[in-house]
């Protein structure tokens, strides 16, 4: 009996963590971990008014000065090298996680190459229902600007539904030698 109960126990205790963090990867999570290539004096458009400009590219130390906008007012601004992060937190909420990648200079102008990027839900705000991914805001026609597929969760896969699978398992098994 005293099995019976731990496994029940186990069952209901990880069936409740897979859930809670199930929630929270789909509803908080705007963009996990995508890469995004923007030229100077190009804006990508970020979901919920947010946006991000690179401004300046320092050829002589490798760096770049960026700014991120939320409806066009800038609310944070950085001058960032290669694999160091912007991270604009607001109320104790992180709203926006992004590394500098690479630099990529050419004839035409420099590239920038921003990989990983997280995009948090801000509370304050509503999500995008008609978000574009690939909206870039620039002086000229040409798209500048890419966007890598977001994979996303699948959910019900993983180690917790194993774990969850196995714990049934087990409890039928108990059942049926009781």
């Amino acid at each position: 009996m005293k099995t019976k109960t731990i496994a029940l126990l186990c069952f209901f205790v990880i069936s409740l963590y897979s859930f809670s963090f199930t929630t929270f990867a789909e509803e908080f999570v705007l963009e996990n971990g995508t890469s995004l290539n923007i030229r100077t004096g190009h804006t990508k458009q970020l979901q919920q008014n947010y946006s991000l400009t690179v401004k300046y590219v320092n050829l002589e130390n490798n760096r770049v000065w960026i700014s991120l906008q939320r409806d066009g007012v800038s609310v944070k601004e950085d001058i960032l090298g290669e694999n160091e992060t912007l991270d604009y937190v607001r109320d104790n909420n992180t709203i926006l996680s992004i590394t500098l990648k690479q630099i990529y200079y050419g004839s035409e102008g420099e590239l920038v190459s921003f990989e990983p990027i997280f995009q948090y839900i801000d509370p304050e705000l509503p999500p995008d229902p008609d978000y574009d991914n690939d909206t870039v805001i620039s002086n000229d026609m040409q798209n500048n600007s890419t966007n890598s597929e977001n994979p996303g969760v699948i959910p019900g896969f993983g180690i917790t539904s194993t774990i969850l699978c196995l714990t049934g398992i087990y409890l039928k098994w108990c059942r049926i030698k009781a």
